[in-house]
């Protein structure tokens, strides 16, 4: 799994002290922590107390200016698609192959008509 990149970009420089997990990070300014991916997306999204200041402004010191990058090259994974049958769970290679084996095996099966809906939805103008 690759690693994260969390850095601080706070714009004061401020160092960033937060509890994570039971224990302290502290990332400064304009450097970074490695982190899984899904806990610096955590991380990134938990909760971080906002104080005010006496004139109602944030105090600069309760930013969290937090940035994600990856810590290498993303490698995509192939997707393997794989057609299923609905009514086993077979697996085919294509659309045909899972085509022709449902018409073959399971031609019995008909599929429901409801006329009544039918009628409804071309009242309605949404045709099928």
């Amino acid at each position: 799994m690759t690693k994260w990149r969390v850095y601080n970009k706070h714009p004061d420089k401020m160092t960033h002290r937060e509890k994570f997990r039971g224990d302290e990070i502290v990332i400064k300014a304009d450097e970074y922590i490695l982190m899984d991916y899904e806990d610096a997306i955590l991380f990134k999204g938990q909760y971080f107390p906002m104080k005010l200041m006496g004139d109602n402004r944030q105090d600069p010191s309760t930013y969290k200016c937090i940035e994600l990058k990856p810590d290498g090259e993303i490698k995509a994974e192939p997707t393997l698609f794989s057609y299923i049958s609905p009514v086993d769970g077979k697996k085919f290679s294509s659309q045909a192959e899972l085509d022709e084996y449902i018409k073959g095996n399971f031609s019995h099966l008909e599929t429901v008509k409801d006329t009544s809906l039918d009628a409804e939805l071309s009242r309605k103008g949404k045709n099928r």
